[in-house]
């Protein structure tokens, strides 16, 4: 994988995070991004995401954060949850991940889980270009579910999550590396 599909999901993963203060200094440092033909177009989304989410207040973005993701089960940000109904199945799903996570020296915190679409975004910016395949390939019909979800409600993040199903469709077909 390239530098710039590199740096793309880290901002990816930023971007779908609960939002803070720091989106201002992304907003600010907009400029700077690459702004290479491979993912033009994503670039254009996660900017014009970010500075739509950016002018409304921090508390507005925090509580429309929290009523998507954590209080709408069809937009859950953990993949697992929609794969698997077996609770057996899916921890060991986790504990794979976790496992995955570990063996590339990928330091996953407590505070969320190995499947939070963040984490895994974070986790993809980082891994080796099989390691990546399989997740996505694992986990891009759970990122397509939400997406579904979001746009049935016209959600404000329905751009983020073209721009992340968009990577995820490269990434599953072998580029842009």
């Amino acid at each position: 994988m390239n530098e710039e599909s590199r740096l793309l999901l880290r901002l990816l993963a930023r971007l779908a995070a609960y939002p803070d203060e720091g989106w201002a200094e992304l907003l600010e440092g907009r400029d700077s991004w690459p702004k290479g033909p491979l993912h033009a177009a994503e670039w254009e989304r996660c900017g014009d995401f970010l500075a739509r989410r950016s002018a409304e207040p921090l508390l507005r973005q925090m509580e429309e954060y929290t009523q998507t993701f954590y209080l709408s089960a069809p937009s859950c940000l953990d993949l697992t949850w929609h794969r698997w109904d077996d609770e057996r199945v899916r921890r060991n799903a986790l504990a794979h991940l976790v496992g995955l996570y570990r063996q590339a020296g990928y330091a996953c915190t407590a505070r969320e889980m190995p499947d939070h679409l963040p984490v895994v975004l974070e986790f993809l910016s980082l891994a080796r270009e099989e390691t990546g395949r399989w997740i996505v390939e694992t986990y891009a019909e759970a990122v397509s579910i939400i997406a579904s979800s979001l746009r049935e409600r016209a959600s404000p993040y329905v751009p983020l999550f073209d721009a992340i199903l968009s990577v995820f469709e490269a990434l599953r077909n072998g580029g842009p590396r």
